[in-house]
């Protein structure tokens, strides 16, 4: 071997890691003064990262993704502990910034999430006691994934502190979903279709779909709310956008509506709806109008469209019961495997209602499901995020889910009136984005999903970033002496 390349060999590994420790470097004194670089590295693996093994033809050779079920043993974890430095660091570079520290600041949500954080504590440590498996007592098929949302909405309410950084967000949820809506199109269109698509390689269904994982829709349907609010605001004071951004952001609304119904997914379809309906409240006097007379029609074409479609596949007597095949009557028995799996896990919950079968535990009769592969609670998912969180977790659980949404709601409710401009835009997004997934999170997996909990974390984080950046408390809280909801020190 000759010198040149002995040199090469012993050189080019220490200038590699001496050019990630000055990148390392550099991001932190990036993210000290800029925090939104951090939450944008983040936003780009959610968007552009999606779960990619299930529901392939080939799952077992797929390339593996960084979530959810078959991830592996490294990339879920890391990703998800990331979170957890990255607040740590916010903390640490806030400490040597000029401005006053920051807290991430979620409000009245962080008493109902320090509550899960210790539930899940208790639940591990009983666990242990029992002698359990910790894998299965900490793993995501437990409710772990209440706490990962909780945390990557405190991190994006850290990182979104001005009124800069959140119009930069505005328009990368603008962009990117545009972005993502195109290239599912395209692929729908002239590749096949998404790859990972259950209903052609499991059900035998001639359906090809833009994306089959209804988070990817709700990519869309965030691009789309915040176009029609841009286009149509409520406060008269905000200025909406003309000329030739009128125009884009019309085809941002045309291209992410097409790509969602073109999912055929049941839960995107009915989230679409949801969501709508709360915008439809959120826009103008003129923007209703306008949605009435020519929104409102072609979203439901394109709907109506996706359904039929959809029962044109799977009709045999049952009329529109056929919508949902796959969870009605069988011919081979009374049940289908899904309603099989929801009445067995019903069963079990009835049994101990008060504080469910525990994280690592599991309905009895499993083995009489087919997806269900792990003997234990670490392979396991129901198809019912609510049903799925009262079985791990009984009433406590479900008590503590309820009070989270209502004080969210409430929270919306409270400073929904003081917020205008961009700001107002997001916090609705926020809202309606949560409003769109809530019919997944009743009849899918969603609760499993590390990637589907960053996207609630960042739903449910917009309006509380939004209101603590303008300021705005909620009413019963205004003529308070203490320092209220999100106020902080300009960036």
């Amino acid at each position: 071997m000759s010198e040149l390349a002995v040199f090469a060999a012993y050189a080019v590994p220490v200038l590699i890691a001496l050019l990630l420790a000055v990148a390392v470097v550099l991001l932190g004194f990036g993210v000290g003064r800029q925090p939104a670089l951090l939450a944008f590295l983040f936003l780009l693996v959610m968007y552009w990262a999606p779960e990619i093994s299930f529901g392939r033809v080939d799952s077992v050779l797929a390339p593996r993704s960084l979530y959810s079920r078959g991830a592996g043993v490294l990339w879920q974890p890391a990703l998800a502990w990331a979170m957890v430095v990255s607040l740590i660091w916010l903390q640490v570079a806030d400490r040597f910034a000029t401005r006053p520290p920051l807290v991430p600041n979620l409000g009245p949500l962080r008493l109902w999430f320090l509550a899960f954080g210790l539930l899940y504590v208790l639940h591990v440590c009983v666990a242990l006691l029992l002698d359990r498996s910790a894998r299965d007592a900490v793993g995501p098929a437990g409710f772990s994934n209440v706490l990962w949302a909780g945390i990557f909405a405190a991190l994006v309410c850290a990182c979104f502190r001005t009124e800069a950084s959140l119009k930069r967000l505005l328009w990368f949820i603008v962009l990117m979903g545009a972005a993502h809506a195109v290239y599912g199109l395209v692929r729908w269109a002239a590749f096949g279709g998404d790859p990972a698509n259950a209903y052609a390689n499991r059900h035998g269904l001639a359906l090809r779909l833009t994306y089959f994982d209804v988070y990817d829709s709700l990519v869309s349907f965030l691009a789309a709310a915040a176009s029609l609010l841009l286009l149509y605001p409520r406060r008269q004071e905000d200025a909406p956008v003309r000329g030739l951004g009128r125009f884009s952001l019309w085809c941002v609304i045309i291209v992410c509506t097409a790509c969602i119904a073109l999912s055929f997914r049941r839960a995107a379809l009915f989230g679409l709806m949801l969501g709508g309906a709360f915008l439809f409240w959120q826009v103008s006097r003129a923007g209703r109008l306008r949605l009435l007379w020519l929104g409102a029609p072609a979203a439901l074409a394109g709907v109506a469209y996706a359904a039929w479609r959809r029962l044109s596949q799977t009709k045999q007597a049952g009329g529109l019961s056929d919508f949902f095949f796959d969870v009605t009557p069988t011919p081979i028995g009374p049940d289908s495997p899904r309603l099989l799996e929801l009445k067995l896990a019903w069963a079990s919950f009835a049994e101990s209602p008060l504080t469910g079968v525990g994280s690592w535990g599991n309905y009895k009769g499993w083995q009489l499901v087919s997806w269900q592969w792990y003997e234990g609670g670490g392979g396991h998912y129901l198809h019912s995020g609510v049903l799925h969180l009262g079985l791990k977790t009984g009433v406590v659980g479900l008590l503590l889910l309820l009070g989270l949404l209502v004080t969210y709601f409430v929270f919306w409710h409270g400073v929904r009136r003081q917020l205008g401009g961009t700001p107002l835009v997001l916090a609705a997004c926020g809202v309606a984005g949560l409003l769109f997934v809530a019919p997944d999170f009743l009849i899918s997996t969603s609760l499993t999903k590390l990637r589907a909990a960053m996207f609630i974390g960042l739903c449910i984080a917009l309006p509380f970033a939004a209101a603590a950046v303008a300021g705005a408390r909620p009413a019963e809280r205004r003529a308070g002496a203490s320092p209220g909801l999100g106020q902080l020190a300009p960036g």
